[in-house]
Parts: C-alpha cells; structure tokens; sequence
C-alpha cells in the first residue's frame, strides 16, 4: 500500500486508537481503575465507545458505554481491576486481561483494543523494524527500574524512592525494554550489589539480573540495559571492571558484543547475532571490555511539580531532538531536597503529602497523549515512572508500525493537522 493508497482509502479508522490502562481514583494507588485513552481525527457524532469486562465468576459481560463528543479523551471507567494472574503457560505471550473497548458506530464495531499484556511486542513486529536502526524507533522503558515495591502504604523512604509498582518481570512483560538500572556496592561481610534509589538500598542485583535473564531465555525480545550513576561504592576503575566481569558471568551467552559501527545496529543485526541483551556503561570502564556499549544519554526536564504539567511538556520537546545516537527522554517531575524534606515533614504529622507515586499518576496518562499526539515523530526511548499507568506501550508499538510504513507521511501529516 502507498501513500496515494493510504489518503484514498478514506478509512476513517485507519488512524484510530483505543488505549486501556490503570489510573488513580481516589488516592495514589496506580491500579485502582481502568483508563481508556481515545483518538480518531475522523469520529463522528453518534459513535459510541464500549467498555468491556468479562466477569469470569458469572459467566457474563458487563458492558458499559460512552458517547464520544470529541476527536481525542481519557475515559475514567471507575472499574477496578482484579489483581493480574498470567497463564503460566503462556505468560511470554500476549493475553488480553479481561477488560476491552470497542469504537462503534451505526452498530457496528469498527476498532477494538483490550488491556493487555505485551512480552513478545519486538518479534511480534519483527517483519516491520527489522531492518531498521535502534535509534530510530519507539522504545518505552522505565526510570529507576530497579526501584519496586508493591507497598501501598509506603514509608516516607518509599514514598520518594520507590519508582515503580512492577518487578523487573512484570516489567518486562509489561512490555518495558530499555531499564534504567542504578548500581551500588554494599559491604557486609561479604561484598553484594543492589539497586540503590540516591543513597538507599531498593533490591539485590542479582534478583534483577536474574528476571532479565528468564526473560531473555523464554522470548526472542531485545532489552536495553543502562548501567549509570553507580551511586555507592564505585570508588575506582577496578570497582568497575569487577562489576563487568559480574555481568558477563550473570549473561553468559546473552551480552550484545560492540561493533565499529556502534548505533548504526539495527534490530536484525542483533537478532542475527542471536544475543539480545544490550548493556550501555555510562563509564570509560565499558572500553575494556567488548560487552559493554557506551553510556545513553538521559534527557532530563527538571521541572519542579510547582512549574506545571505544561512546562513539563513544553521541555520535552526541546530534549528530543535528533537521531544521531540513542536518547532517553525522562518524563518525570524533579523533586529537590527541600521539597522532599517539607513532605516527609508533613506526612509525619499527618498532613496532606506528595510521593513519586502521587506524581506519577498525575503525569501517567498526559504522558500518553503528550508522546502520541506531539512527540510521535521524534521520540526513540522513553523511560517512565509506574509503567503500568501509562499507556506509553501501546503508543511505542502503533508509532513503530507507522514510522516504518508507507504511509508514514500520511499519518505524520494527519496528528499534525488534527493536533497543533
């Protein structure tokens, strides 16, 4: 199909999209309802959105539905979701969760989309990037990976550390493939790695690792690993190439070996190679050994929550900018010392405080739309907060498949017609 074809079809839903994720209700807890995030720059008054739940219990579907009145919206359910349990069998396969939404119009439906997982997006897409560069496509990622904890009811500590809702599996199931890990050297008696968050320990290395691992052997997925900062313990070179040598031992067989050519490496080279664990070293340390791959630039916007959504946004279109090597755009808010200090201070005396889980949640589905609707043509990796409020995913595998099409043109010239 080219590009004459694609205006020609007239499709109004050739360009729709239907999103479900979690969201916030009534406190910061990310799962406590479903999400669905809307876009067709050719609906129509009477369409109807349907919301799906299949209750297992009855036997029966619960339908609920929703007049659109506007090109482009977030739809807050209200359902809340029953906890996730995979399909062990299947758990590295895609499974739709129990919860769809259909476009309809004049009663029939014309798109439907379900909460799913995505463990296989890559080789599931494998015939349309294949041939194509890393640093061109859409990765979605998460920020601090290794910072997890599943605690609702956080300790002041976990209010500003914790990260993410979802262990490194969960995340990699999600559909994560770029984790931004942060290394430390903690001395007992007997020398361990961790995940620190600044200066606290979040959870072991070898944990982490080993999810990584399980996921590789299991799928033919390729995961972007970023070991930066390194903030305990890495004192010397030596502490470095200690740590290197731990890594190649713990993906023995896995590592992604560095060419000449470096980001010019496309999704085939390394699928040929059949070694599909890319570890980026944001230290010189990574010269001395062939595994390791140069550090990944992080696009920071250093926005106080005080400065707005808005500013936050307006920053991140001057972080993505070109595609001469890979770059992470890092869509959070930035928290200084005195900020985290007034709200530990409240929280201890019971007053209305602010957590990275909080934040999170008010940036989750703006950044959704904000990385759909504005930085669709420019964006290569995206490393989030709480991955699972966030429907960043989705987005990354439907820009790939437009990217990457003949009717990319077509479709970078309609968001920008319909979104400006």
């Amino acid at each position: 199909m080219g590009e004459y074809d694609c205006v020609i079809r007239k499709d109004d839903f050739l360009a729709a999209q239907l999103i479900l994720f979690y969201t916030p209700k009534t406190t910061s807890a990310i799962q406590e309802q479903i999400a669905i995030y809307y876009h067709n720059p050719r609906y129509k008054s009477g369409d109807i959105i349907t919301f799906v739940v299949q209750d297992v219990v009855r036997s029966m579907n619960i339908t609920k539905y929703y007049f659109v009145r506007s090109m482009k919206g977030i739809i807050l359910t209200k359902i809340a979701p029953t906890e996730v349990t995979y399909d062990g069998k299947s758990i590295y396969q895609q499974q739709c969760l129990g919860y769809s939404a259909n476009w309809v119009r004049n009663g029939t439906t014309m798109k439907t989309s379900c909460l799913s997982t995505h463990p296989d997006w890559m080789y599931q897409q494998r015939n349309i990037i294949r041939n194509h560069k890393i640093k061109l496509a859409f990765i979605p990622g998460t920020h601090n990976s290794g910072s997890y904890s599943k605690v609702l009811s956080q300790s002041i500590t976990e209010k500003f550390t914790a990260t993410q809702d979802l262990n490194i599996m969960e995340q990699l199931i999600a559909g994560a493939r770029y984790l931004d890990l942060r290394p430390a050297i903690k001395i007992g008696d007997q020398l361990e790695y961790w995940i620190c968050h600044g200066s606290f320990f979040m959870n072991t290395m070898d944990d982490v690792l080993d999810d990584i691992k399980t996921f590789i052997i299991h799928t033919q997925e390729i995961v972007i690993l970023s070991f930066k900062e390194f903030p305990m313990g890495f004192k010397e070179e030596a502490d470095h190439l200690n740590f290197i040598q731990y890594l190649e031992k713990k993906f023995n067989g896995h590592l992604v070996t560095r060419i000449s050519k470096l980001w010019e490496i496309t999704f085939g080279d390394i699928w040929r190679l059949d070694t599909r664990i890319l570890v980026s070293y944001d230290n010189n340390a990574f010269r001395k050994s062939s595994k390791m791959w140069p550090g990944i630039p992080q696009m920071w916007g250093d926005i106080h929550p005080s400065a707005g959504l808005e500013a936050l946004r307006n920053h991140l279109k001057i972080a993505d900018a070109s595609f001469i090597f890979p770059k992470v755009s890092m869509p959070q808010f930035t928290l200084d010392a005195i900020t985290i200090a007034s709200h530990a201070i409240a929280d201890t005396f019971g007053m209305e405080s602010t957590s990275l889980r909080r934040l999170g949640a008010i940036v989750g589905h703006n950044i959704t739309q904000w990385y759909n609707e504005i930085f669709f043509r420019i964006t290569n990796i995206v490393a989030v907060d709480y991955i699972d409020g966030t429907g960043i995913v989705e987005v990354a595998i439907e820009w790939n498949s437009r990217r990457f099409s003949l009717c990319s043109n077509y479709f970078f010239t309609l968001m920008n017609k319909n979104n400006t």
